[in-house]
């Protein structure tokens, strides 16, 4: 993973996180790949800083986590009895893309791809559980207050040459 910092010509990066909070596994831990580690927050403002506004790293049981320009957001996963886990990372970032390209914030998208994850692994196959529309609103709208997103603004010395 050196690689992509040098690529993305990223000199730092952390999150400015919580102090009363434990930071989720994924935080705490990073990324280790190429003989070498990443942390979370500077794999994201990587990829962000080479064009993409949204970054998506889904981290089964414990979660999402969206990277952006200006922090992180840590979606956790809903708890349900997991059936089967086929399908649960697509149903995520498809409809966390549906609902961006329509006009949703990145909580409102973040929630409501959880919530259809969360119905996808409650199946074996990757296709009963996946909720349409309609499914989607109603289980959006019962939720609302139970999901506990996580906000870290981001610290990133980034520069072009």
């Amino acid at each position: 993973m050196p690689w992509l910092s040098k690529l993305a010509d990223v000199d730092g990066a952390h999150m400015q996180e919580p102090s009363d909070e434990d930071l989720p596994d994924l935080a705490q831990r990073g990324f280790a790949s190429d003989g070498g580690t990443m942390t979370l927050e500077r794999f994201l403002a990587s990829i962000n800083a080479l064009g993409p506004r949204w970054v998506v790293v889904t981290d089964g049981k414990d979660g999402a986590y969206v990277g952006t320009t200006s922090g992180v957001t840590h979606c956790p996963a809903l708890p349900v009895e997991i059936v089967g886990t086929a399908g649960a990372g697509d149903a995520f970032n498809a409809t966390f893309a549906v609902f961006i390209l329509n006009g949703a914030s990145v909580d409102e998208a973040a929630t409501a791809a959880a919530i259809n994850a969360a119905s996808v692994v409650t199946h074996l196959d990757t296709q009963t559980g996946l909720l349409r529309h309609e499914g989607l609103a109603v289980r959006i709208a019962a939720q609302r207050d139970g999901l506990r997103l996580r906000h870290w603004l981001a610290e990133v010395d980034t520069h072009r040459r």
